[in-house]
């Protein structure tokens, strides 16, 4: 490879990108588990992520959940703009900040021994009351928000950010066949989806419940 195309193409895929808006976005197109034995093999998966994150056994979550060269996508906000970084690990971050990846995923799951039983659903969170509309464990082939292609959209449109038809094919990729899981009390949210085989984690939300803007 050209060694200036792969600079364009690492710079597209680890900058940290803005994206002001979150209203009116578009639902993406909706999976869900075709047999009894896909729905079993994905609920299996889900209980052992949370319980990784509940042992605080990172490298168990890396080495099986997480794809060594797509990584996931990490969306976050700093004021009124929603950001994105692609990370390849979720990394044990000692006094962590509340606002941190780590507290959000690891220190949200403290205080529980156990997740309840999974319903499938697509959950709300209304931030006048600060409340999800249903409370538990859910799964839901809906995607309405975040949308990293719009992220990426908005991106190019207000900042100097340009990225790559492969960066953006990757993204709609995981839009369109992803499922968002989500444990209400603890407010973890992330997307699953299936790649060659197996499960990864492939965006985790931190942004939903973030009023902040």
């Amino acid at each position: 490879m050209n060694p200036s195309i792969f600079v364009i193409l690492f710079l597209c895929f680890s900058i940290t990108t803005p994206f002001k808006e979150q209203a009116d976005l578009p639902e993406t197109t909706s999976v869900t588990p075709q047999t009894l034995d896909e729905r079993k093999e994905l609920e299996k998966v889900v209980k052992a992520i949370f319980q990784h994150l509940k042992n605080k056994e990172l490298d168990i979550l890396n080495q099986r959940y997480i794809h060594k060269e797509l990584g996931f996508y990490d969306v976050y906000r700093i004021g009124v703009a929603d950001l994105f970084q692609i990370r390849k690990e979720i990394e044990y971050v000692e006094g962590a900040s509340p606002l941190s990846l780590y507290h959000t995923l690891v220190g949200g799951m403290e205080g529980y021994d156990s997740v309840p039983g999974i319903a499938y659903a697509y959950v709300e969170f209304d931030c006048g009351s600060f409340l999800w509309n249903q409370e538990g464990l859910f799964i839901s082939g809906r995607l309405n928000y975040p949308s990293i292609t719009q992220i990426m959209t908005h991106a190019e449109k207000y900042e100097d950010v340009r990225y790559t038809p492969e960066a953006y094919a990757q993204a709609k990729q995981m839009e369109e066949n992803s499922y968002r899981v989500v444990f209400t009390q603890a407010d973890i949210i992330f997307y699953l989806s299936k790649i060659s085989g197996r499960w990864y984690i492939r965006l985790v939300d931190r942004v939903t419940t973030d009023c902040s803007a």
